[in-house]
């Protein structure tokens, strides 16, 4: 993320930019889960309203648009390496879904516990259980129900109603990773998840669901 842009993860007029809370939020459950190259974000995030209506999240002020909100937030991330601006989320989707080399898929399969934590996750995204979505999350006391809130209420409109993944990777750190895939109407949406066992507990920090920076994702991945 580059400070001071909205970074949009579905180009539609009207559709909300996630970026600012949204990512806050995930960035602070990566370091919490023991995912380390984050990128450092500061303390404070502005809503605002653009004059098409649309509805953004950046860490700058908004320098046009109407009725702008300024929201401050007391929790500030502080990752192992404060001094990367490329976040893992970028590059492990840019790597695992490259233009180079398609991926494999596979239905998530439920006898791996970290997989079948995230299809549990997944269930409370598409039913709108917000409270059993938060009960799988890592336990982030410092951020508020409501930022929370705003983040599970762009991840449901995302959300593909089937996804497949690809293969779980272990990272030194002992978190699960890989990237569900399917459709949200008629497009390709991706979603780097992380899955790390916490107090007995499988915990899914995921980044909602976006456009592939694959141009060729469309041959994996059949839309209507």
């Amino acid at each position: 993320m580059t400070g001071g842009r909205s970074n949009t993860m579905l180009s539609d007029k009207g559709e909300k930019c996630m970026n600012g809370n949204f990512l806050r939020i995930l960035l602070a459950m990566l370091v919490f889960i023991g995912v380390s190259d984050v990128s450092f974000l500061s303390a404070e995030t502005y809503e605002w309203t653009d004059s098409d209506g649309s509805i953004h999240f950046s860490d700058t002020p908004p320098s046009s648009g109407k009725h702008p909100i300024v929201q401050r937030d007391d929790t500030t991330v502080t990752p192992s390496t404060p001094s990367k601006r490329s976040s893992r989320t970028s590059s492990t989707v840019t790597k695992q879904l490259s233009n180079e080399q398609l991926p494999k898929l596979f239905t998530p399969d439920t006898s791996n516990p970290a997989v079948a934590a995230f299809v549990a996750w997944h269930a409370t995204v598409i039913n709108g259980d917000f409270a059993s979505f938060r009960a799988l999350m890592p336990v982030m006391p410092n951020i508020s129900n409501n930022m929370v809130k705003k983040m599970f209420d762009q991840i449901h409109l995302t959300a593909p109603k089937s996804t497949k993944i690809t293969e779980p990777k272990q990272n030194d750190r002992d978190t699960i990773e890989f990237t569900s895939v399917g459709c949200n109407g008629n497009r390709p949406v991706v979603s780097v998840v992380y899955v790390r066992k916490i107090d007995e507990i499988w915990r899914v920090a995921g980044s909602g669901w976006g456009p592939s920076w694959n141009s060729k994702i469309s041959e994996i991945v059949k839309c209507p």
